[in-house]
């Protein structure tokens, strides 16, 4: 079982990420405003913690290597979001 809590920033959108939901709002947001990630995967691979926080977003301060894709993959829920993007499952 996974748990998601973390905080997500960008320029055009912020906010707790407690659920799937909340994960796709933060990446739907991300697309609409046409800042350079246009698709689920630029949006897991831009989207960079802060540090060693779980902070996540694609604003200058998140400049770790350990992207938003690693953190679904390391807590084993990456197939289940791509899942429930597509097809709200």
């Amino acid at each position: 079982m996974f748990i998601l809590d973390f905080w997500y920033e960008s320029n055009s959108t912020w906010g707790r990420v407690r659920s799937f939901d909340d994960l796709v709002n933060q990446l739907k947001n991300q697309i609409e405003d046409n800042n350079g990630i246009d698709t689920i995967d630029d949006f897991l691979n831009k989207s960079r913690r802060n540090g060693d926080s779980l902070d996540f977003g694609t604003r200058i301060e998140h400049d770790s290597n350990f992207t938003l894709r690693n953190y679904l993959i390391e807590i084993n829920c990456l197939n289940e979001f791509i899942i429930f993007y597509k097809y709200g499952v």
